[in-house]
């Protein structure tokens, strides 16, 4: 893992859904997730999937209200479930980890949480491959608070339930925890919520070679059961006629 730490220019939006106006619940200008909030928020995340979407994520900035309430028709719902390693089903696949995702569509994925970061190790897939990062990645980078940015590079190989290597992947990623506010969502309004801001470019080689860039914008809570409240994503390629895609997902809100 090779990391650095600078700085990044927020790109603001002009879209009317948001504001910044005196309406918006004063939050903790200096609202933090630390390393023990994010452990005792590790737990289950269900994710509601709409169309339409939102067509911006809204502006960086302090004190932002991001009211996507209006995005209610859901068209598809994933649960995942959060559990700690070893002592459950499933801990095995990657026995260093310490912490573990159990998606519903099949397959895990695998994390270490230290005192200053949360790693990712590698997953499993419903079909038995696996995925195994020789250079892991990091995601989390503790404490999160407004302003913070880091990088880190990565790498992996995807090998088939047989266990036989066909692609590799090696990676960047940049993070900015780029504002916080007050979220708004079908689910509910939850003020001091932190957003940050990932932007992940990967190549693959072999099986399929092409490069892809992923932007997710993740908003984040830690006085609810998994922390992530809502996520913005633009997904583009340079496969030919990859047009790229955008989604947005909003999450149950479940008070720790």
């Amino acid at each position: 893992m090779k990391k650095l730490n600078f700085a990044m220019l927020a790109i603001v939006s002009t879209t009317v859904i948001y504001g910044c106006g005196s309406d918006n619940p004063e939050p903790d200008p200096f609202v933090v997730i630390t390393q023990q909030d994010f452990s005792e928020l590790w737990g289950d995340i269900t994710r509601h999937s709409v169309s339409p979407f939102p067509g911006t994520p809204g502006p960086a900035g302090r004190n932002v209200s991001w009211d996507f309430s209006a995005y209610s028709s859901v068209v598809s719902t994933i649960p995942q479930e959060g559990f700690e390693c070893p002592g459950n089903e499933g801990c095995s696949g990657f026995p260093e980890a310490n912490r573990m995702f159990k998606h519903s569509v099949g397959g895990y994925t695998y994390y270490v949480l230290s005192d200053n970061d949360l790693i990712t190790l590698g997953g499993t897939g419903g079909d038995g491959g696996m995925e195994t990062y020789t250079d892991p990645q990091t995601m989390w980078e503790f404490p999160l608070e407004y302003g913070k940015t880091w990088s880190d590079s990565f790498s992996s190989i995807h090998a088939n339930m047989a266990g036989d290597p066909f692609m590799a992947t090696e990676g960047e990623g940049i993070w900015e925890v780029d504002g916080y506010g007050t979220l708004i969502t079908p689910a509910g309004t939850f003020p001091n919520t932190l957003r940050i801001k990932e932007t992940t470019t990967r190549v693959f080689t072999g099986f399929v070679n092409m490069v892809s860039t992923i932007e997710i914008y993740h908003w984040m809570n830690k006085d609810y059961e998994g922390g992530v409240l809502a996520m913005f994503m633009v997904s583009t390629s340079n496969l030919p006629g990859d047009a790229g895609s955008t989604s947005f997902a909003f999450m149950d809100a479940n008070p720790l």
